[in-house]
């Protein structure tokens, strides 16, 4: 009896430590909800990113300043995750934004979440 209660003490030992890897998943996915922007970055200076939904239009379209504070990562929609410096000018980015969202034109705002849709 006391063996099949170590055996089973050990087997719940397992199975919980396995929930707790599958919990920690290192590899990041994007957010659930739809991005605050979907568009083609124009510009990179620092860490901040111009990102344009149509950029051939002067004004209209949604455009967005976004900073990209440390600690945040670039992935793609498959969270394979990247430099910041694999994002370029020409690049089709989706942005997450976090906390206040200054209501220029563009818009200004800090990155939650990056994803990189496609790259140049």
């Amino acid at each position: 009896m006391q063996r099949l209660l170590l055996v089973l003490t050990s087997c719940l030992g397992i199975l919980s430590a396995a929930s707790c890897l599958r919990a920690q998943d290192p590899i990041s996915r994007p957010p659930a909800e739809s991005p605050d922007i979907t568009g083609t970055v124009t510009s990179v200076t620092n860490r901040t990113l111009r990102v344009e939904v149509n950029p051939d239009e002067p004004s209209g379209s949604a455009k967005a300043l976004v900073t990209i504070p440390a600690g945040i990562i670039v992935t793609d929609r498959h969270g394979h995750v990247y430099d910041l410096e694999r994002v370029r000018a020409g690049s089709i980015v989706s942005v997450w934004f976090t906390g206040p969202v200054a209501e220029s034109y563009p818009v200004q705002a800090r990155a939650g979440a990056v994803v990189l849709e496609e790259g140049r």
